[in-house]
């Protein structure tokens, strides 16, 4: 048996080997995972994130805080569902001393907010925006027409519309795996475990496309350079954004992420982590019995301004 014989088995039984390896493993290297994710995140009617932001100076010392917990569900399209708090609170050595609680639902095609600004009051004193306390607490209902008149809905997308949005992402590479480390668990879930940058360029294109789609066509050469460089301005404040993420072993879904922005012209470091629960769990949401709407919220804050 000649040596050039043996050579060319071995390099065919070692591709074997690894094809089987591959398919047993359903295809495990980060950049599938990373796609599969996507698919499942696609696949998925309803969950909780809860969001924990710190911004801190060069010198790690805290400026401000924000947490966020949400629930989300999209089974029935004739009703989508959430709910959300929100907190934050600046570091009063900042010199811009603010606490601030929202809380959000959305139902039925209306959504409902609600602020405690008893932690703003001084500030708004300040500035002379005194009457806006009125509002302390109080529910203000905004309609389907409110929420288009600021820009904050749109009609749903068509189901070609969603196949483009979550084949862009497939395609767009924006989470770039940079070392594998060792698989975790979450809540009793296995993940793996990656870091990762993000690839602003890639990024940058992927806005640009899904912004044509929400659009319903295609921009021209010159639209497309436009919001490109408008873009890639906003990017260019904070170029430096990498992570960790973890992902479900079997389910592929998203568990947790965190991130990190280091600032290119302003001198802060924002610190992100999201932890992500109840995939297709049931989302209750209880709709406020008193609110007032957002005409009549508007006639309050304004009326200590005339």
């Amino acid at each position: 048996m000649s040596k050039r014989f043996i050579i060319i088995g071995a390099i065919a039984i070692l591709v074997v080997a690894v094809g089987v390896g591959v398919y047993w493993s359903g295809g495990t290297s980060p950049s599938s995972v990373i796609a599969q994710m996507w698919d499942s995140i696609y696949e998925t009617n309803s969950a909780t994130y809860n969001v924990d932001l710190k911004i801190k100076d060069l010198r790690g010392g805290a400026l401000a805080s924000m947490v966020i917990t949400a629930s989300g569900d999209t089974s029935d399209a004739d009703n989508i569902k959430s709910k959300a708090s929100f907190t934050f609170n600046s570091n009063p050595a900042s010199g811009f001393p603010l606490s601030l609680a929202l809380d959000f639902v959305l139902s039925g095609g209306s959504s409902y907010v609600k602020a405690d600004l008893s932690g703003a009051a001084s500030l708004l004193k300040t500035f002379g925006y005194e009457s806006i306390l009125a509002l302390n607490k109080l529910w203000i209902k905004l309609g389907l027409e409110d929420l288009q008149q600021f820009g904050a809905y749109k009609t749903q997308y068509t189901e070609e519309q969603k196949e483009q949005v979550q084949q862009a992402l497939k395609n767009s590479d924006i989470i770039k795996v940079t070392e594998v480390l060792a698989d975790e668990e979450i809540s009793g879930v296995d993940v793996y475990h990656y870091k990762f940058s993000i690839e602003t360029e890639s990024l940058s294109k992927f806005l640009v496309e899904i912004t044509q789609t929400a659009q319903s066509r295609a921009f021209t050469a010159k639209e497309i350079a436009a919001l490109k460089a408008s873009i890639d301005k906003g990017f260019a404040v904070m170029p430096a954004i990498g992570g960790e993420i973890w992902i479900g072993k079997s389910d592929k879904l998203l568990y947790k992420i965190t991130l990190s922005l280091a600032g290119a012209t302003v001198p802060v470091v924002v610190d992100l982590v999201v932890i992500f629960k109840d995939y297709n769990a049931p989302v209750s949401v209880s709709v406020p019995s008193s609110y007032i709407s957002l005409e009549e919220a508007m006639a309050i804050a304004l009326s200590g301004l005339e």
